[in-house]
Parts: structure tokens; sequence; C-alpha cells
């Protein structure tokens, strides 16, 4: 995940809004681990996130900024946090007065998503698989594609051949998911793991190795992007690349308040790393 915290919209000549409240435009609100991003802002530092979606109706006042072309001043809100939505980002600063100085005003706080497909991969060649698969979010996104680039260079650092037949390009949902497994399992390098790059689409692909008759560890590892609660509730447990949410949301809402305040110091680029959760799913082939 990554959030961008944007402030084109700001007046430094004012003095700082009383307001606590800021907006917050996801790319997907379904996904429940922004939870923890909106809690860590609202605890930690005291900001409320008001949030809209990119693609959501013409109701959403927020996800309007990006669906369109509306100014974000419209908003009458002092900031916007933009979360794992670069190309939402790309449109707000394109659409500011001074595109430069919005450039400069951009704060970001990042997990090391290159990190955690090497991780992944990893741990699934160190229990004995081999043909080990991909399903990553848009070629678009940053996080698509340094999550992808991040089983590239764990199955090279581990011996394994990169092929192009074991990854697929999926939208971070559950049936995006479930439909690049199910290709993935009808090609003719049929994989023994996935890593998939989302929680969303991790349940997609369960899906689809039941759909299959596959036994998770025994006949195909997984290890999903994300920790969610059910991780651990699932038989077998999920192993997952955990994000430090809570941090991440706590780093972007103290950079976001500091620039309420009137800071212009530069824009500055705060990377987190993730962690494995190692559980059951991952453990071996004929487990």
């Amino acid at each position: 995940m990554a959030v961008f915290v944007a402030l084109p919209f700001v007046n430094p000549s004012l003095p700082p809004p009383e307001t606590r409240l800021v907006a917050s435009l996801a790319a997907d609100n379904s996904n429940v681990k922004y939870l923890a991003v909106y809690d860590a802002a609202r605890q930690e530092v005291g900001l409320s996130l008001v949030s809209g979606e990119r693609g959501a109706g013409k109701n959403d006042r927020i996800g309007a900024v990006f669906l369109d072309g509306r100014d974000a001043e419209a908003l009458e809100l002092p900031g916007m946090v933009v979360l794992h939505a670069a190309d939402v980002l790309e449109r707000l600063v394109e659409r500011a007065d001074a595109r430069e100085a919005a450039r400069e005003a951009v704060d970001t706080v990042l997990v090391d998503n290159v990190r955690g497909g090497s991780i992944a991969v990893h741990h699934l060649a160190e229990n004995g698989y081999r043909r080990i698969a991909c399903v990553t979010g848009p070629p678009r996104t940053s996080t698509g594609a340094d999550r992808l680039a991040g089983w590239e260079q764990g199955l090279r650092e581990a011996g394994l051949p990169v092929a192009d037949s074991l990854f697929r390009h999926a939208d971070f949902k559950e049936s995006g998911g479930h439909a690049a497994a199910a290709d993935l399992l009808a090609g003719p390098d049929r994989p023994d793991a996935f890593f998939v790059a989302n929680n969303l689409m991790t349940v997609g692909v369960l899906a689809a190795l039941r759909e299959a008759g596959l036994e998770v560890p025994g006949d195909v590892g997984v290890v999903g992007f994300d920790d969610m609660p059910w991780a651990r509730l699932l038989r077998p447990a999920l192993t997952t690349v955990a994000q430090p949410t809570y941090e991440l949301g706590r780093q972007a809402a103290t950079l976001l308040e500091e620039r309420i305040q009137g800071a212009d110091s530069p824009p500055r680029r705060v990377v987190l790393e993730p962690r494995l959760e190692v559980r059951e799913s991952a453990l071996g082939k004929g487990r």
C-alpha cells in the first residue's frame, strides 16, 4: 500500500484551518485494510478522514474530484490523503493551478512492496515449491508493478526461472484473483504455488483452487499480501505478507497535519518494512 499526502489546494498564506476533517480518496473502499489507516489518523493525530472512492457514483463528492475533474478546493477541507491510487494523485496534481508547486507539496508513505514480494517467494521456495506463480494488480499501479518485481527478484535469488506464463495482472478484487488463478491453472505451465498481491485477490485464488480440487498446501502453496484477521482462521491458516497499516496511517496523518500547520520542508518519503506471517498455507508439498 502507498499513502500519498497531497495538499495542492491549501493556501499557505492563510492561517491553519480549524477543521479536523480531511478528505480521503481510496482506490477501493471495500477493502477493510484501509480501516487501520483511518483509525491511526484519528487515534494518533486527531484527524478524521472523510472517505470517497475512485470510480464511485455521482453522489460521492470526494470521488467526484477524480471522476468529474472537479477541483479539490471545492471540498472545503484542508487536505487529502490518497490511498493506493497513484493515478488519482497524478490527476489531482495535473489540475493544480501551480503544478510544480503541487508536486513539491506531496509527501509519501509506503511499504516496501518489492521486499514483500521477494520474502513471499523465498518462503515458498524454501518449502519446496518450484513453479511459483504471481497474481498481481494492474501494471499501471506502482503497487502491482513493485510486487511483481519482488516476485521476479525472489525467483532469481532462489535460482528459479522467471516465466511470463507464471504471472497474471488482475484488478486487486476477488473476481480478478479468481479469473487469474483459473487461467494459470489451465495453462501449460501449471503452478505449484501462488504469491497473490493483495487480500481480496487471495480469496479469489483460494476459491479457484478449491474448484479445481487442489489442496493447500499439499498440492499448491499460497502466500497472500495483507494480513487480515480472518487469515489465521482459515484452514489451513493463511501465510501472508503483513503491512504495518496502522503505522502507515499514523505517519501519513502526522505528515499531513504538519503541512496543514504550515510546514514548508521538502517533500518527505517514508518507507516501511513488511513482515512475513508464517502459518500453514505454504508449508510444503505433500503436507
